[in-house]
């Protein structure tokens, strides 16, 4: 995902100063990203963080209602990296930032600064964030649907995802090797999928792909074809991948105007989602 694509949300209390506020506001724009503004209660709202890919956080109003927030962030918008950036002037933020770390959302940590290093190292920790984005999201979208699957099969299912980023998504992962970095075998992933009534670990691996394409595609507002091709997938082996999986569709039109939305109703069919 290019920057262009990211939404980063902004939750910065009301006593931050403007400096501050600005200073961000232009890192976040210099990379390319989009500003959402957020009040720090839309963060446990379900509906509020739609195209929000990165939040800002500076746990304001450093107190034990902070964690709270931080906390059903966690449990609601897991998908969502979170950046927690307090100014370190405020009493005790340090423990908050310890006991935030320990909620287990996807966060990292930077206290305010003014000077270059810090400057940089809130840009680095934010790049990180923009790349880690759309592999938490992926992940976070198929984990529900796989809750009652054996471990073996979720624990492929993250590692194909993995693979997928590391290698700029292509139309196949190779069983063999996920199955290497989940020290396990072929067969045994194949027989954990045949017991548990699930896709063969190769139709799993594919589904990975389309709806990494599928939600590039929403994402970047543009045709899944075009975004197929920017993560190297051809139009033929995108039309294969369809034709393969979505199996309620009646005809290749359907199939090819079929939304993420449309995918995942498919997908949660396909591995006995309830």
């Amino acid at each position: 995902m290019s920057p262009t694509n990211i939404g980063v949300a902004l939750t910065l209390g009301c006593c931050v100063e403007p400096r501050v506020r600005k200073r961000v506001e232009d890192i976040v724009r210099l990379d390319g990203a989009r500003v959402v503004g957020l009040e720090v209660a839309d963060l446990g709202r379900r509906n509020r963080l739609h195209q929000v890919d990165v939040v800002i956080y500076d746990l304001h109003p450093w107190d034990e209602s902070a964690l709270r927030m931080v906390e059903r962030m966690a449990a609601q918008h897991s998908e969502v990296p979170l950046l927690l950036y307090p100014p370190a002037h405020i009493p005790g933020v340090g423990t908050l930032l310890v006991r935030a770390g320990a909620l287990g959302a996807e966060l990292f940590a930077e206290f305010q600064g003014a000077n270059h290093r810090e400057l940089q190292r809130f840009r680095q920790s934010l790049h990180t964030l923009f790349q880690a984005a759309p592999r938490t999201r992926l992940k976070a979208t198929v984990a529900e649907p796989l809750q009652h699957t054996p471990a073996i099969v979720q624990g492929y299912v993250e590692v194909v995802i993995d693979m997928l980023f590391e290698g700029n998504a292509k139309a196949h992962v190779s069983v063999d090797r996920v199955a290497c970095r989940v020290r396990s075998t072929t067969r045994t992933l194949e027989r954990a999928c045949e017991k548990a009534s699930l896709p063969t670990p190769k139709e799993l691996s594919s589904w990975m792909v389309l709806i990494r394409l599928a939600d590039r595609a929403r994402r970047a507002g543009v045709p899944m074809p075009v975004a197929a091709k920017r993560c190297g997938v051809n139009t033929n082996k995108l039309y294969r991948l369809r034709r393969r999986l979505l199996r309620n569709g009646s005809s290749d039109r359907a199939r090819a105007s079929a939304t993420i939305e449309d995918i995942l109703q498919e997908f949660r069919h396909a591995v006995n989602a309830k």
